[in-house]
């Protein structure tokens, strides 16, 4: 086997890694690949494209696996060319770059970023159907200067996550009317519930309450406003997220956090996206 041309191959991709890491400055995989999943899949398949093209040409044979040919130097103790190199270089990368982007669509969220021009719905079920985490949403829109009721904008809910719990918890509650406790709990939130704790805190001097967390002995509640109308706005109504689990580990992994912060982040920007519009 030809090991110095393997370790030069080896080192030269290993290096591009790198290189790109210090560059960005931030988790390769989570921070620059799952954001542009689709640019480095392209990326992949343009590289091996490529290199199975120069390989193609430097063939003394013809035929649909003719490519593989020249790469035989770099197993044995022959030369390899310089053109094979660099079309070595050009798969090994291509190949790393796919295995990158299988793992971070297997184990990763998708990024917030990737959902400016999505429907709020979209955003709410995707988040909370992700394994673990959250158990059910709700986005509500509330409008503090008329006498309208709060409406839900968007839910998602994970059934069969939440039916698994409520057999453990409580064999004997209904799912429905846990749904329903739920989603009229996310109702009050806003009008009924942040007021008496704006009010019960106001000596303290921090402003009115805009994020909550509650942390109960099964499970915990979220709450964030998403959109506040400011004084002046030609509209008046506020925007809030509030996410449910009955799964306390979720709550101690961070994961239910996690799942939430991920939510909120791409709501904001869906919300950006439309004023700018």
């Amino acid at each position: 086997m030809n090991t110095t041309e393997l370790t030069k191959l080896i080192a030269a991709s290993g290096a591009v890694f790198v290189l790109l890491r210090v560059v960005f400055a931030r988790p390769l995989i989570k921070r620059v690949i799952n954001p542009h999943r689709l640019v480095w899949l392209l990326t992949g398949f343009g590289l091996l494209a490529g290199a199975i093209t120069v390989l193609q040409r430097e063939s003394p044979i013809k035929g649909a696996w003719a490519w593989l040919v020249p790469l035989k130097p770099l197993i044995s103790d022959e030369r390899t060319s310089l053109n094979v190199m660099f079309a070595a270089f050009g798969m090994s990368n291509g190949i790393i770059a796919l295995i990158l982007v299988g793992y971070a669509w297997l184990t990763l969220a998708r990024d917030p970023g990737t959902f400016h021009h999505a429907k709020w719905a979209k955003v709410v079920r995707y988040y909370t159907r992700l394994r673990g985490g959250i158990d059910y949403s709700v986005l509500i829109q509330f409008n503090r200067t008329s006498g309208e009721l709060p409406e839900v904008v968007a839910e998602g809910v994970r059934k069969g996550q939440v039916q698994q719990k409520m057999l453990e918890l409580m064999p004997s509650a209904n799912f429905a009317q846990q749904l329903q406790s739920w989603c009229q709990l996310g109702i009050n939130m806003r009008h009924k519930i942040f007021p008496k704790l704006d009010e019960i805190m106001r000596d303290i001097n921090h402003g009115n309450l805009r994020r909550a967390l509650f942390d109960f002995e099964h499970g915990a509640v979220l709450v964030e406003l998403i959109r506040i109308a400011e004084q002046g706005s030609t509209s008046s109504h506020d925007r809030y997220l509030v996410a449910f689990t009955l799964n306390q580990a979720e709550v101690n992994n961070h994961r239910f956090q996690e799942h939430f912060e991920l939510m909120v982040k791409a709501l904001r920007g869906i919300q950006s996206q439309h004023q700018r519009g």
